[in-house]
């Protein structure tokens, strides 16, 4: 069985693994249904806490159901299996584009909500091709079962999907915002998505509701930070890099910006920042009063996962 092989898949990860992407042809499909499925299962009932979904949910879903997963042009499932059988032993998703960076914690819901009558993605929907609006996706469901833990699968399936958000952001022209939401209670998910170069909003946990589950829980909204930030910012207007919110600081220089930032003097607080010292100390300036927390979500730029 050979699936869509994904070059950014992680050359550190054991040679038995290999990083793939489901396609949605038939191979693909059938791949899901008798690989992927059991998979999936067998997750929900291990590791329920791990979900926003149930295991007594989806142990009901038709294949139809399974296969309308697969076939959804703005998901694509990244999974690491094991090369001599093809056995998934994790997996993530890849959501978008979405509309904005800030979707429900069900990123299937905002999915379904997002695709046209016909089924089909357009990249010209209005809400995507603004002039330099950044092209928003979210990773889903970073999963690995427990035998696998412990070789960098879920570190190479991040790096997977973030290489290929950040590849059609590059061919649309627009920046990248890339966010996963996870339970605040999930503190091996967190440290994870954080050595991957994620970081938590300012706004911090927040109680959600899930209907799903009959329960509220407490989900943090992790985005991503700049690792290889040059290129991005230079590509960036200086009123587009003031909306990101993304700016390359050290301390002093946060005081600075402050100071700057009371007398609201942009050219004070972009002149300032220390280029000179760029890959040392990034910070997410979030305090300005003209920027809204969802301009600060959507405009997280990844160039890579170091």
């Amino acid at each position: 069985m050979s699936l869509k092989d994904t070059p950014a898949a992680d050359t550190t990860t054991k040679s038995k693994f290999r990083i793939d992407i489901i396609p949605s042809d038939e191979e693909g499909c059938r791949f899901f249904l008798e690989k992927y499925k059991p998979f999936r299962i067998a997750a929900l009932q291990q590791d329920a806490a791990a979900f926003g979904s149930t295991y007594a949910r989806e142990i009901g879903f038709d294949d139809a159901a399974w296969l309308g997963r697969i076939r959804n042009p703005l998901a694509t499932t990244f999974v690491a299996v094991e090369s001599d059988d093809d056995r998934v032993v994790a997996s993530t998703s890849l959501i978008g584009p979405l509309p904005n960076a800030n979707p429900a914690s069900n990123p299937y819901q905002v999915v379904s909500e997002t695709i046209p009558q016909n089924n089909v993605a357009s990249s010209d929907n209005k809400n995507h091709d603004e002039n330099g609006e950044p092209l928003c996706f979210q990773m889903s469901a970073v999963y690995t079962i427990p035998q696998a833990r412990g070789q960098g699968l879920a570190k190479s399936l991040i790096r997977a999907a973030t290489e290929e958000a950040r590849n059609r952001a590059r061919e649309h022209g627009r920046p990248l915002a890339l966010s996963v939401v996870v339970y605040a209670a999930n503190s091996a998910a967190i440290s994870v998505y954080q050595r991957c170069g994620f970081a938590s909003g300012a706004e911090g946990p927040k109680l959600v509701f899930n209907a799903l589950k009959n329960e509220s829980e407490k989900e943090l909204n992790m985005c991503g930070r700049t690792a290889g930030f040059r290129a991005l910012f230079s590509e960036m207007s200086t009123d587009q890099q003031w909306t990101a919110g993304l700016l390359p600081c050290s301390l002093g220089w946060m005081r600075r910006a402050e100071s700057a930032k009371i007398n609201g003097d942009r050219n004070q607080i972009l002149q300032g920042s220390p280029f000179s010292k760029l890959f040392r100390n990034w910070q997410l300036v979030t305090s300005f009063p003209h920027t809204s927390s969802n301009e600060i979500a959507g405009a997280q730029e990844i160039a890579h996962l170091q």
